[in-house]
């Protein structure tokens, strides 16, 4: 507790700012835009429909509203999103069996 506090005192001195301090609005913003690079400016308003023709709509963000979000192009509009769902369930896969081979033998 002693190094956590110690940790948190000292990143606060060298932040200049409490590291509980966030600004919500940059989160929600942050989290309903879609991937363009690490260099790409953040923008405050995404059109549906230009996002969904490239695939980069986002789908837990949208969860609720998939086909208006999807602006007609259906599940091409998340395919970005579920191309990176299918390798992580391809790598969950892999490790379950190297796993399952190497305490079988």
């Amino acid at each position: 507790m002693i190094t956590a506090a110690a940790i948190n005192f000292a990143l606060y001195w060298a932040g200049h700012r409490r590291l509980d301090s966030w600004d919500p609005i940059a989160f929600f913003t942050r989290v309903n835009t879609p991937s363009m690079g690490e260099n790409a400016r953040i923008l405050p308003q995404l059109d549906d429909k230009s996002t969904a023709r490239e695939g980069r709509q986002l789908l837990v963000t949208n969860v609720f509203r998939l086909r208006s979000a999807g602006a007609g192009f259906g599940w091409r509009a998340y395919r970005i999103d579920l191309r990176g769902f299918a390798i992580g369930v391809a790598i969950v896969i892999g490790l379950v069996l190297s796993t399952w081979l190497l305490v079988s033998s």
